[in-house]
């Protein structure tokens, strides 16, 4: 994600991995909410790392 060069291809980065969690959740038979674009994830730390 960080090497990602713009918006959309962190956006793309991301919709991969979901697909790829959803994959290894559904052989498990456990069935996660769909992901609901950009700002979908939020909680401490997230978009906001400070060094």
């Amino acid at each position: 994600m960080r090497n990602a060069k713009t918006p959309e291809d962190r956006q793309n980065v991301a919709k991969t991995a979901h697909v790829e969690v959803q994959k290894r959740t559904k052989e498990k038979g456990i069935t996660l909410p769909d992901h609901h674009g950009p700002g979908a994830v939020s909680g401490p730390g997230i978009g906001s790392h400070t060094d």
